[in-house]
């Protein structure tokens, strides 16, 4: 009876063994899981990272590329300011334009020669009536 109770009891021993080796290795098996999940989330991490950091790099250049533009607009709008002030506007265009309008023949009305010994006859021929 005796080594029946101390066989009852290995065998207690080892059926308790073998559940917490099974145990064990399940836990490790969860554990490799997670490292693995892990271990993508960090190559997935690194490799975003980069690609931010690229496409910071890539903003950045394109930022000083519009800044360059945009001193050469406003050197570009500043010449044109400073040309601007030398082209007539349009109020001295229509003082131009009275100007020509006042001293060309042919918008003026000029008596011609004709006219004048005309209404000379006309007139003396008036006063002789009179």
């Amino acid at each position: 009876m005796v080594t029946e109770k101390k066989d009852e009891i290995r065998n207690e021993l080892i059926k308790r063994q073998n559940d917490n080796i099974r145990r064990i290795r399940m836990l490790e098996e969860v554990i490799r899981n997670i490292d693995l999940r892990i271990n993508s989330i960090e190559q997935r991490y690194l490799e975003e990272t980069k690609k931010i950091y690229a496409k910071l790099k890539e903003n950045d250049e394109k930022l000083k590329e519009f800044k360059i533009q945009h001193q050469t607009l406003e050197f570009q709008q500043d010449s044109f300011k400073k040309a601007a002030k030398k082209y007539a506007t349009q109020n001295d265009l229509s003082q131009i334009k009275n100007y020509i309008e006042l001293i060309s023949p042919m918008l003026s009305k000029y008596v011609t020669k004709k006219e004048i010994q005309y209404y000379i006859e006309k007139s003396r021929e008036d006063n002789i009536e009179e």
